[in-house]
């Protein structure tokens, strides 16, 4: 092959035009900027805010959600006979069918009343929304700080499924069901230390990284949503009830 041959962009050179995108975007707000790796959109995304990165954790370990587009979308409705335009956080595939809409926004400018520009933005929205049958949602804080637990795994387990990012995990996604349908429940030292006598450490690793996202999707059980995350934590097979405590 020709030394002179166009090769395909790097992954670091694609997340500097992504954060510079997002920069010349955000203008001169002062709003913090994310770049983060998203297991359900497959891709690396640039989140414009402390509220937006909440809402992205909470999003990633939902097992209702399998698929979501952080990339804002731009919708146009009539308002009072005035063609106005709002834009979306996010739109989320729902597990079992079903879309949303999803406006983050703080509580504060939820309670500023019908004058100011968020409520329009959000009738904009729900017209829209009910015109294209999809569920219209807002969250706020309130929503995003009920489970700070889970919140606060889910920064590890999308930290585990990224490092994994590059291998397709089937057949260790395989082993974890099969391993869960045998012993029906196993702690997370436990799962990973029969898969390292089994494959050896670093495969060990991409197996641990496998029953994560397993979790997450909600095709294993776990206690993460109730105990902070530790080589304790419990996984079961879909179906089984398992103890939510400890």
């Amino acid at each position: 092959m020709s030394n002179s041959k166009k090769k395909g962009v790097r992954l670091g050179t694609r997340m500097r035009g992504a954060l510079n995108d997002a920069y010349d975007r955000r203008g001169h707000h002062s709003s913090s900027l994310y770049l983060v790796y998203s297991v359900k959109a497959s891709r690396d995304v640039v989140l414009k805010g402390d509220l937006e990165y909440l809402h992205y954790l909470h999003a990633e370990s939902d097992p209702q959600v399998k698929d979501i587009t952080y990339t804002e979308k731009k919708l146009h409705a009539d308002l009072l006979g005035v063609e106005m335009a709002a834009l979306i956080d996010a739109e989320v595939t729902l597990r079992a069918g079903g879309t949303e809409w999803r406006e983050i926004k703080p509580r504060e400018a939820i309670e500023q009343g019908e004058e100011n520009r968020a409520h329009r933005q959000i009738l904009v929205q729900q017209i829209a929304a009910r015109k294209m049958g999809v569920t219209h949602r807002i969250i706020t804080e309130d929503t995003l700080t009920k489970d700070l637990t889970r919140i606060e795994n889910a920064r590890q387990i999308i930290s585990w499924i990224a490092q994994a990012r590059s291998w397709p995990l089937h057949e260790e996604s395989q082993y974890a069901l099969e391993r869960l349908r045998r012993k029906k429940e196993m702690e997370l030292r436990q799962f990973a230390e029969c898969a390292t006598v089994d494959f050896g450490k670093l495969r060990a690793s991409l197996c641990v990284s496998a029953l994560m996202k397993l979790a997450i999707y909600g095709k294993v059980g776990s206690n993460l949503d109730a105990s902070p995350m530790s080589a304790r934590s419990r996984f079961w097979a879909a179906g089984k009830v398992g103890m939510q405590d400890g």
